[in-house]
């Protein structure tokens, strides 16, 4: 079953903004029979404010479609000095960067890190098969694409995730790395 609505973008004045360019990310929730891909909705940009959201369910019923706009260009990084873990506690540095660069993020901040989590939304050019890698690290990492994820480690070149993308989606970005030197 397919449906859509149209949301009208507005300022912080609740004045309606009357041209586009705004980035949009939406989820339906409550659809268990739902693949992954199909918990996205996609967000057409209309160019005067309004955006169509179009998604699809696997069967009638009352669900929520969680819409979020997306205000900062770039991806949230954490970074943990020496630590066993980094997916407990708090990081020891974190900012919005442009870009992943492992090896200026080791030693950011005048500090050496070991471990870097990066969290963000990622876009494809246009709908097919991409596959994504991590190259020149030395070390083991993972990249998750929403649920997808595909793991790296250092010296293995046959590493890789597929993934099957749609235009005009921002689909949830997820990158671990620990350092190995």
């Amino acid at each position: 079953l397919f449906g859509s609505f149209v949301v009208a973008a507005k300022d912080m004045f609740a004045n309606e903004v009357n041209v586009g360019g705004n980035r949009f990310i939406a989820r339906v929730k409550g659809d268990i029979n739902a693949e992954p891909s199909d918990r996205l909705v996609r967000v057409i940009d209309q160019g005067n404010g309004h955006y169509t959201f179009a998604y699809k369910v696997s069967y009638a019923s009352s669900y929520q479609i969680d819409v979020a706009m997306l205000t900062n260009s770039g991806i949230h990084g954490e970074y943990y000095l020496n630590k066993g873990s980094f997916k407990d506690g708090t990081p020891d540095n974190a900012l919005i960067q442009s870009q992943l660069g492992f090896e200026s993020e080791r030693w950011a901040f005048n500090r050496r890190f070991t471990h870097f989590r990066w969290t963000g939304y990622i876009s494809f050019p246009h709908t097919g098969d991409f596959q994504l890698q991590l190259d020149g690290i030395d070390g083991y990492g993972t990249i998750w694409i929403d649920e997808v994820h595909g793991i790296f480690r250092r010296h293995d070149k046959r590493s890789g995730l597929d993934f099957k993308a749609d235009e005009n989606i921002l689909y949830e970005l997820k990158v671990e790395y620990v350092s190995v030197s």
